[in-house]
């Protein structure tokens, strides 16, 4: 995906779903490209593309864990390595942008991280930023997490 269509839904053009980037409209300005938050997250090193870098981002790592968690049925390696990160005083499209270019599409993954007041789940096609809690929002990113091959199991990021 091209990172001008995730930064071009990011700072306001009209609709719900912009380019590839699901955007809910009331959470929109103009000035979102320049809002500074800081979020925290998990990435799952096994997610990213072999050869294209997660770059543009500076990521604070908190904690790398491997679980054996993956779901070998869905193509996914068994054993995965943890990232929980967060991002300090930087655009809240920078990660956005960053991961869009760098998730594998084949299989579903995902990286999600939220601040004190939103929740941004990032596919390799599509993400969905919504208001914490926002039952909708949720649904609406669970609901393409399914389509994409998502385990129902793995639809489980926190609020």
């Amino acid at each position: 995906m091209a990172r001008g269509g995730v930064l071009g839904a990011l700072v306001g053009r009209p609709a719900s779903v912009v380019g590839d980037v699901d955007v809910p409209l009331n959470h929109v300005t103009p000035s979102d490209h320049n809002l500074k938050m800081t979020a925290s997250g998990t990435l799952i090193a096994e997610s990213l593309l072999k050869n294209s870098p997660l770059e543009g981002v500076t990521l604070h790592v908190r904690k790398i864990s491997r679980g054996d968690v993956g779901d070998p049925s869905a193509g996914q390696p068994h054993t995965w390595i943890f990232i929980e990160f967060e991002v300090d005083d930087q655009a809240v499209t920078d990660p956005v942008a960053a991961l869009s270019g760098s998730l594998d599409p084949a299989g579903g993954w995902y990286c999600d991280f939220r601040t004190a007041e939103e929740t941004f789940v990032v596919f390799a096609e599509r993400a969905f930023r919504y208001p914490r809690g926002d039952s909708t929002g949720r649904a609406e990113a669970e609901m393409y997490g399914r389509l994409v091959g998502v385990p129902e199991p793995q639809l489980d990021w926190p609020e």
